[in-house]
């Protein structure tokens, strides 16, 4: 979730606590860094596997929506992005996709530092994003995550290659993602 306070956090390290900052809480210093805060009914979190109850707290508190592997397990990626699409776009300075690799099944993408089984399939995410590309609302795409010193075979390079080239060059023939 990254959605840790200096008040929650196990481990101190700021890399868990972005999306609290964002919301307007958690690390004073990043707070001081002139951020414009997110309106967490604006905000979803996809395919979340693993977290602290305190992150959990302070998300459901602000009323984040957050769609647990479970849930997209059972109603499917395209479903759960339609309903995040339509909870996050309504903006009105549009809407970014934080991709954090590790949600992807470790299969798919092996160039993460915490690989953690039964994550979202690499061709599931790759088609549940490509149509973005036509979304005059999508404006910011960032992946995190990716450490090319774990990523056997350069499968996750590949992966994110084929997820960038999707987004801002949709006519253009991409990789055939295993299903």
């Amino acid at each position: 979730m990254d959605a840790h306070t200096p008040e929650t956090t196990p481990s101190g390290m700021l890399h868990g606590m972005p999306v609290a900052c964002l919301l307007g809480y958690g690390e004073p210093r990043l707070a001081a860094a002139g951020i414009e805060v997110l309106d967490p009914r604006r905000v979803c979190l996809v395919g979340v596997r693993s977290f602290e109850s305190g992150e959990a707290a302070l998300l459901e508190g602000l009323g984040v929506r957050v769609f647990r592997m479970r849930e997209v397990g059972r109603r499917g990626l395209a479903e759960v992005m339609d309903e995040a699409l339509a909870i996050s776009g309504g903006g009105a300075g549009g809407y970014g996709v934080s991709l954090d690799l590790d949600a992807i099944d470790p299969r798919d993408a092996p160039g993460v530092g915490i690989a953690v089984t039964g994550g979202i399939r690499a061709a599931d995410l790759s088609r549940a994003l490509a149509h973005l590309a036509h979304e005059p609302s999508f404006v910011a795409l960032e992946i995190a995550e990716y450490n090319p010193h774990l990523d056997r075979g350069g499968a996750t390079a590949r992966l994110i290659e084929d997820i960038v080239l999707s987004l801002l060059a949709p006519a253009r023939p991409r990789l055939a993602l295993a299903a």
